[in-house]
Order: C-alpha cells, then structure tokens, then sequence
C-alpha cells in the first residue's frame, strides 16, 4: 500500500502556487497555461483536504 503524507501534499501545494505566482509576474505563459495550473492547484487542494490522518490517499 502506497502512503501519501498531508506534508507532501502541501509542499506540492506551495510548488503550485510559486508557479501560478510566477507565471502571472513575469506573463510568460498564455492564459491556457494559467487555468491548467490554476486546475492543478484545484485538484491538488481537494487531495489535501481529503487526505487521512494516517496518510491514506484518497479514494
């Protein structure tokens, strides 16, 4: 059984934002590129919040 841990999660959540953050300073990405990070964040979010205290994935 693989276990995910909220601490991963939420690295991966900071990751995504610095992105987004980035994306938007420096306007390098098309707008298509922003929403599929925005997407990302979204989804990303709904694994922490559904995340077990044991460290079980969602289902």
């Amino acid at each position: 059984k693989i276990h995910y841990n909220q601490k991963e999660y939420k690295e991966s959540l900071s990751a995504l934002r610095d992105a987004l953050s980035v994306a938007k300073a420096a306007r390098l990405l098309n707008s298509k590129m922003v929403t599929d990070i925005r997407n990302l964040l979204s989804l990303a979010t709904e694994m922490v919040a559904k995340s077990k205290d044991d460290g079980a994935p969602p289902e």
